[in-house]
């Protein structure tokens, strides 16, 4: 096999990948056995791999392709991501870091996997440098109000939603931000508003919002629109204390102690153990008796 030979067999295997993968992998296997110094042959497996959802296997491949000297920029990237994917954030970061030619896709996924080692501080400044050298991307945004929400910066996390809404126009993803935001505020009006807006009555936010959601409806005075909500929370997040305890405080100063119980007997079946606040919301519904 002469080298346009193996040039015209990488691009078959390229085509061919998406739709018999593994007639694609016997390909390269033949022109590995021939070439077994070319990093390419592991990149195009590690390719394979990685598009069939086996990190693992993919993160091999790419190694290999690594060793063989291959320095190439979407092997450094795909290395990165294969061990990202994994959990191997540090790992990441290793092969994130030798891609000089940034992106905004880069950079977000190395704040990403800093965020996720607890160096929050470092990927708010990666961040911040993605909205100042890359047209404005409404993820990086999101992500950037996150990480300040996490540092309890609510401020500033207000502050970075805005700015987005300013360069990019308002979204759903921009309005549960602010939903969440206000939330945290205790502005109990304005969260159910902006989630509202989010939602437009399809149930359309993400299920980590709907909790939220439903507390802002509560808190606003909106009740039978909350307990739908904290049902709809309870179906994605059936362990959530925090959902519990918010369901049952609103619907029993709402008077309606018969759903309480219903609420903490739910808790019961899902959570190891009630929380202080559950167990004193039940002594509230089923006063112990004094002993005679």
């Amino acid at each position: 096999m002469t080298a346009t030979e193996l040039n015209n067999l990488l691009l078959r295997v390229e085509i061919l990948a998406r739709s018999n993968w593994i007639h694609a992998m016997h390909l390269l296997c033949e022109a590995e056995d021939l070439y077994p110094q070319d990093p390419r042959i592991p990149a195009a497996r590690g390719l394979i791999y990685f598009e069939n959802h086996n990190y693992k296997e993919a993160s091999k491949s790419y190694q290999r392709a690594y060793e063989l000297g291959s320095r190439d920029i979407q092997v450094l990237y795909m290395l990165g991501n294969s061990y990202f994917v994994q959990g191997e954030f540090r790992l990441a970061l290793i092969y994130y870091n030798q891609i000089t030619n940034q992106s905004v896709e880069l950079c977000y996924n190395k704040a990403l996997a800093l965020s996720n080692l607890g160096r929050v501080g470092e990927s708010i400044k990666l961040l911040q440098e993605a909205l100042h050298s890359f047209p404005p991307q409404i993820y990086v945004y999101i992500m950037l109000a996150d990480q300040y929400i996490r540092l309890n910066d609510i401020d500033q996390a207000l502050k970075t939603v805005q700015d987005a809404e300013k360069r990019l126009g308002p979204s759903p993803g921009l309005y549960a931000l602010k939903g969440t935001i206000y939330a945290k505020q205790k502005n109990w009006l304005q969260s159910y508003a902006a989630f509202r807006k989010a939602d437009s009555g399809k149930f359309a936010i993400f299920p980590d919002h709907f909790g939220l959601y439903a507390n802002a409806a509560a808190m606003s005075g909106f009740i039978d629109e909350a307990i739908e909500l904290f049902e709809h929370a309870l179906v994605y997040m059936p362990y959530s204390e925090t959902i519990y305890e918010d369901y049952c405080r609103a619907v029993l100063e709402n008077g309606r102690e018969d759903l309480a119980k219903k609420i903490i007997s739910r808790a019961r079946k899902h959570l190891l153990q009630l929380s202080p606040a559950l167990r004193l919301m039940q002594q509230r519904i089923s006063p112990s008796r004094p002993k005679p």
